[in-house]
């Protein structure tokens, strides 16, 4: 194989997770989508492959026509049609699985060692690399389809359903959208290799790393982290940091921090298994009997650890430090704070041995500065009830939360405005982050792409000093053909409410909208709207829809019903003249 100066300069235009497979060895590329017509993908790679030597390998990638990708109605940059692969699932360029299984077994039976992955959401925009020895999990996947590009994504079904059912029921490496694969001359010789990584491309330079779990000989693993640019290296020695600062403050706990070692480019952790905290307590969820009795007797012992870690409490101060992760969002100074929090110490990151001993998993976010202690117990609470799509998602299990660890209404508004800095430091963009609890079915990795679907409602609160994310709620409704039913508490100062139906054209129906008083009298208020009002409370709604509400006096809380449909954009765009945008109902003097 030519190893040449260009060679190596024409590998780097390929795929990223190359190089993270071929784990430093001599290779080289096939790409079914680079082939030309009449080539075939499976010809090509028996070809290449029959002209490997021993100390070299062969990587191939392809797309699936029967892959998630299209499934869910997305038109590649080829031109296809949505849903147009399902009819030409003979594409010489192409390979469904059970191409692929045939394709592996003739290789296997001539002696390769052949290996498969399946990058997600592909091959293209990989930033999560599974494999045959490393599969999703239930609810994994279905907050992270916002590669998808909304102008050709067909809403032909519940995508969530229909990705979570994929997966908990073993099909994923039927539907990937595309499949790599990773060939070797010789399969007795044993060498170690990738079997999963996880890139943070949506990071920041200086904080992006990517997390690689590489099996060795005898089955033995390890997790390894490395920069994805030279300024990560930065965060490596953070991490290193966050170890030595995490150690220390845990010395004298039955809790286990994950080991690291290495220098330079590279941290290696022990591949630690069992059951995360997080998984235990989705278990304590599903129980018939005294469910919530269970989760709460857990969660006392959660909190008992955190409090024993951290007793040494301070009211907070700024120090140097806080403000550019978290800006200018002040903790009143009688908020008790640490030093040396893990502000990622959440349940997802505690996993539960044999021995029933916590191991902390993740700790790259330790600060050395002063952070109050609840908003550990703010992003715990979040996160766990982020991806919910059970009864407990619309039960106002996130609210249950926070009151058990003592939140109040003010210290999440001010948790959700540090989180929205902290995630658009790490990011390094200006866009908000919108965070608020609801007790609702929505997603965090949708919110930070700003990930856009049919059931996402936000509902911004209006104090006289304009509309802002940090002040608003994101709710994201399952749609099952009936009206939607919200009630909305309304706080003393509020002027207005803003309620943002998405952020693309809808078609809005309207069919309560009711304000109730403190004396328990009601008052219907018609809202104002940027959309063409079709007949009575049916609304044409063009990009970023918006209804307009002042608050009457002494409201305590606002009640609405509606029916909404994403539409799509061509169908409706072009229809809005400037001076239609805000239909003429009667509705008052918008002043937030």
């Amino acid at each position: 194989m030519d190893a040449s100066p260009e060679y190596e300069r024409r590998l780097q235009s390929f795929d990223l997770v190359s190089s993270d497979i071929a784990c430093g060895e001599v290779f080289s590329v096939i790409e079914g989508s680079a082939l030309t017509e009449g080539q075939s993908f499976s010809l090509a790679v028996k070809k290449a492959a029959a002209a490997l030597s021993k100390d070299e390998c062969l990587i191939a990638a392809a797309d699936n026509p029967l892959g998630l990708q299209f499934l869910l109605g997305y038109r590649d940059n080829e031109g296809l049609l949505p849903f147009s692969t399902f009819a030409n699932d003979d594409s010489k360029r192409r390979i469904d699985y059970a191409g692929l299984c045939r394709l592996k077994q003739e290789l296997t039976d001539q002696g390769f060692f052949v290996f498969s992955y399946y990058p997600f959401p592909n091959r293209k925009n990989c930033t999560l690399l599974y494999s045959e020895s490393v599969l999703p999990g239930e609810r994994e996947l279905k907050s992270k389809y916002s590669w998808i590009d909304e102008r050709y994504h067909v809403f032909a079904f519940d995508d969530y359903e229909v990705i979570d059912r994929i997966v908990s029921n073993g099909l994923f490496e039927k539907f990937s959208s595309s499949y790599i694969l990773l060939i070797r001359k010789d399969p007795k010789k044993e060498r170690s290799h990738v079997i999963y990584s996880k890139y943070a491309l949506s990071r920041d330079e200086a904080f992006a790393l990517r997390t690689v779990i590489e099996e060795g000989p005898g089955g033995s693993r390890s997790v390894i982290k490395r920069p994805c640019g030279e300024r990560g290296k930065e965060q490596l020695s953070f991490i290193r940091n966050s170890y030595d600062i995490l150690s220390k403050k845990t010395k004298d706990f039955s809790l286990s921090i994950n080991a690291l070692s290495g220098d330079g480019d590279e941290l290696f952790f022990e591949h630690v298994s069992g059951k995360t905290f997080s998984s235990e307590l989705s278990g304590l969820l599903q129980k018939s009997e005294k469910r919530e009795t269970a989760l709460f007797e857990a969660l006392f012992e959660y909190r008992d650890m955190v409090e024993g870690i951290y007793k040494e409490k301070e009211p907070f101060r700024i120090e140097e430090g806080y403000s550019r992760f978290f800006g200018g969002n002040l903790p009143d100074e009688e908020a008790m704070s640490v030093r040396g929090l893990d502000i990622d110490l959440i349940f997802e990151n505690l996993i539960r041995g044999e021995d029933r001993k916590w191991t902390v998993i993740d700790y790259e976010w330790t600060f050395d500065f002063l952070i109050p202690i609840k908003y550990l117990y703010y992003r715990a609470s979040l996160f766990f009830t982020l991806d919910r799509q059970d009864s407990w998602s619309e039960s106002g299990l996130l609210k249950k939360l926070f009151s058990f660890f003592e939140i109040s209404r003010k210290e999440e508004r001010l948790f959700a405005a540090m989180e929205e800095h902290f995630q658009k430091t790490v990011a390094g963009n200006e866009e908000g982050l919108p965070l608020s609890s609801d007790g609702r079915n929505y997603t965090f990795s949708d919110i930070i792409t700003q990930s856009l679907t049919p059931e996402r409602f936000q509902i911004f609160f209006g104090r006289g000093g304009g509309y802002s994310e940090a002040d608003s709620k994101i709710i994201y409704l399952r749609n099952r053909g009936e009206a939607f039913s919200l009630d909305i508490e309304i706080e003393e100062d509020v002027k207005t409410l803003r309620l943002d139906p998405g952020e693309l054209p809808v078609m809005f129906c309207l069919k309560k909208s009711v304000f109730l008083h403190g004396d328990g009298t009601k008052e219907s208020v018609y809202p104002k709207t940027n959309g063409r009002e079709l007949q009575n409370g049916l609304f044409l709604m063009d990009m970023d829809p918006q209804l307009h509400l002042i608050v009457p006096n002494g409201a305590v809380s606002y009640h609405i019903e509606f029916f909404f449909d994403r539409q799509k954009q061509g169908m409706i765009h072009g229809l809005f003249k400037k001076e239609d945008l805000w239909n003429k109902r009667e509705g008052g003097e918008i002043i937030d």
